[in-house]
């Protein structure tokens, strides 16, 4: 089973101990594989350069650059094409559902409000992390 984390849920299992930790656990796990792109490597970066989260790197010992890699090591590349057009509320968040479709990914996990209002995507189910870890046992 191959899902999509957005970007906040990756966030999330960095660095607090809840939901979003425990699914990316079970994926490492070999629960599903975990897709993601190009995109998303950036943006995760980009956030992951914000001072809100600088404290919280250091008391890992781990850099922004060293976090991104070891996700991109861990996750299945994929090269997604842009939506024909606008799908989320935040069009920001679209190359998430992009990366989904190319991966043929059975579920897309999100945080973000933007997403989850969807529901489904070209019958891509878009759920919380805790659906997702009652989806996977």
């Amino acid at each position: 089973m191959i899902a999509v984390f957005d970007t906040n849920t990756l966030i999330s299992s960095f660095f607090w101990n809840g939901a979003p930790a425990q699914l990316l656990g079970l994926a490492r796990g070999g629960a599903c594989q975990v897709a993601s792109c190009e995109t998303q490597f950036k943006e995760l970066f980009d956030v992951l350069q914000r001072p809100y989260f600088e404290k919280r790197r250091e008391a890992l010992g781990l850099t922004s650059s060293s976090m991104v890699r070891g996700f991109a090591r861990f996750a299945l590349t994929v090269t997604p094409t842009p939506l024909p057009r606008p799908v989320c509320r935040d069009v920001k968040d679209d190359f998430v559902l992009a990366c989904a479709l190319v991966a043929k990914a059975a579920m897309i996990v999100s945080g973000d409000n933007d997403l989850l209002v969807l529901q489904s995507f070209e019958g891509i189910p878009i759920v919380t992390a805790a659906q997702a870890i009652v989806m996977l046992r």
